[in-house]
């Protein structure tokens, strides 16, 4: 009986005491002072003063370098990427997959499974079976838009750039042709040669 009385008064501070915060915020907002400190004018379109926001910085940076905190963060976004994300008609999509497609391509897990089924779930360069989702997005590479990462890849693209879904083996073969051009040139010609046929002949 005397824990439960604990417990409830306990309860019952902790939400006077949140009451209490947040009328002091909403005071400090309203007057134009950080709402952190009280004391010194919140910077221009911010919530803390200059100070404060400097010394809140550092202590991100020392707090998210502890090592129980990294296992955390790290053990949390395992569980936040590997949700799925229900689809309907049976298809669902990890949210992982639908954060990597939103950030590279512009492409909601919809926008994609539209485009799956308008290619009747068939690569767009060989027209082989696509299993859900086991393709890759083929775009086009250096689209006015798209951003280039440390890798040298694409991301953040527009929508625009995207061409369709293709396998794995053709989406790696379209990057060879891209980046080697003159050279997937010159064995298609000796190919053709050694078959006695004429070179391919393309327009530049």
């Amino acid at each position: 009986m005397k824990t439960e009385m604990r417990s409830s008064q306990n309860e019952k501070r902790k939400i006077a005491q949140a009451d209490r915060d947040k009328q002091r915020y909403e005071k400090r907002r309203a007057a134009g002072l950080c709402v952190y400190c009280g004391i010194r004018p919140s910077r221009l379109g911010l919530l803390r003063c200059e100070k404060c926001t400097e010394k809140d910085k550092k202590f991100r940076v020392v707090h998210n370098a502890k090592p129980e905190i990294k296992a955390q963060k790290k053990a949390a976004n395992i569980i936040r990427v590997a949700r799925s994300i229900d689809l309907g008609s049976g298809y669902s999509i990890t949210q992982g997959q639908a954060d990597h497609w939103l950030g590279a391509y512009r492409l909601t897990p919809a926008d994609v499974l539209k485009l799956y089924l308008e290619q009747d779930k068939r690569c767009i360069y060989g027209g082989d079976k696509l299993d859900w989702p086991k393709f890759h997005i083929d775009h086009i590479h250096g689209y006015p838009g798209c951003k280039e990462d440390i890798r040298g890849r694409d991301y953040g693209c527009p929508s625009e750039a995207v061409r369709g879904l293709s396998c794995e083996e053709h989406n790696k073969l379209e990057g060879i042709v891209y980046k080697y051009p003159q050279v997937i040139l010159g064995i298609l010609a000796m190919h053709a040669e050694e078959r006695g046929e004429e070179p391919p002949c393309f327009a530049a």
